[in-house]
């Protein structure tokens, strides 16, 4: 296979987080503002005697309430991306 500097000069780009041997952070201070829009999605499978009460309640459990206790550790992933992948500046959230 080819290394990621032979890819990008093929491709007429450049990485702008690796140098000639090794990964590196890189300045972002003086980078504009932009907005982006990240989407998740994921795929649940439940029993059909669980989705039936879903559909009309929430379900508690010893740590609080399903759906709501899975809508805050998404949201808290999110929020940690910086601190879980290498090289990656934090993010700021909006309508989570």
């Amino acid at each position: 296979g080819r290394s990621c500097k032979e890819v990008c000069r093929l491709h007429g780009s450049t990485l702008t987080h690796v140098n000639a041997t090794m990964p590196k952070m890189v300045d972002v201070g003086s980078k504009e503002v932009t907005e982006r829009r990240a989407e998740a999605r994921c795929v649940l499978h439940l029993p059909p005697e669980v989705w039936a009460v879903l559909e009309t309640k929430e379900i508690a459990s010893p740590k609080g309430p399903v759906l709501a206790t899975a809508t805050v550790a998404g949201v808290s992933g999110a929020k940690r991306t910086a601190e879980l992948i290498p090289f990656c500046h934090s993010v700021a959230l909006d309508d989570c």
